[in-house]
């Protein structure tokens, strides 16, 4: 007996997944904790580094859950696991 499952397109490609995850660091960080960023920090370039590395760290984060979920041959993905 042949099913018909609906399956959904996996069409995330790099540059989507890593704009997404730009978009979202920026939307929810950039401008609601600068101030603090740069009080803590204590200079410019420091800041500056500091936001770098939050966004390599987020960036790799999100891949690591992107391939995770991508291994999930259900519908869902990081869900279903």
């Amino acid at each position: 007996m042949i099913e018909n499952e609906k399956q959904l397109k996996r069409n995330f490609g790099f540059f989507g997944t890593l704009s997404l995850v730009i978009g979202t660091v920026i939307g929810s960080g950039i401008f609601f904790k600068q101030g603090r960023v740069l009080q803590e920090a204590g200079s410019a370039k420091m800041a500056l580094l500091a936001w770098f590395v939050g966004g390599v760290l987020t960036l790799s984060s999100a891949m690591s859950v992107a391939e995770l979920g991508s291994e999930m041959p259900q519908t869902g993905g990081i869900y279903i696991y």
